[in-house]
């Protein structure tokens, strides 16, 4: 019965999209649980943090992870006004256990224009990673002098 209803799910996210295949795996998915929590109460949740686009720079809970534990987001803003090719951010995000998501921007033309990480060329690149409650950014978009970059993190701790 279970191999049926994940065929199931996955047909509906392919055919469905997001929104509807949420509401198909939310009607299916009370009976499939992990470490007491259930599929759907992690579905409701990852789909409310999703809707609520309240973002801060406190941390703040916005959910539950797969595993049961609490989800914290946090954004930070780096500000440059010289080109920076390198860059090692403090997070303090204290005692984490798992990041679960991060995305960083490359915000520029006074927020008007925004990239996330990419590759070009050797000459023409943004890339980046979390590693021990750092966020390392490597820039090599030359023409642009004055901009910030945007880091917003979702993370569970070991606290909880």
């Amino acid at each position: 019965m279970k191999k049926e209803l994940i065929i199931g799910i996955v047909i509906g996210v392919l055919l469905a999209g997001s929104i509807g295949a949420y509401a198909a795996i939310k009607l299916s998915s009370s009976e499939i649980s992990y470490k007491d929590t259930t599929v759907e109460q992690t579905l409701n949740s990852l789909y409310i943090s999703r809707t609520n686009n309240d973002y801060s720079t406190d941390e703040k809970v916005i959910g539950k992870w797969i595993d049961g534990k609490t989800l914290y987001q946090k954004v930070f803003k780096f500000d440059f006004t010289t080109y920076t090719p390198d860059f090692s951010g403090d997070l303090n995000l204290g005692d984490y256990e798992t990041i679960c998501r991060a995305e960083v921007y490359h915000s520029y033309n006074d927020g008007k224009s925004i990239e996330s990480s990419r590759y070009g060329t050797s000459d023409y690149y943004l890339g980046w990673y979390i590693n021990n409650n750092k966020v390392v950014v490597a820039n090599k978009i030359t023409n642009i002098s004055k901009y910030s970059l945007i880091v917003i993190v979702e993370y569970t701790k070991t606290t909880d």
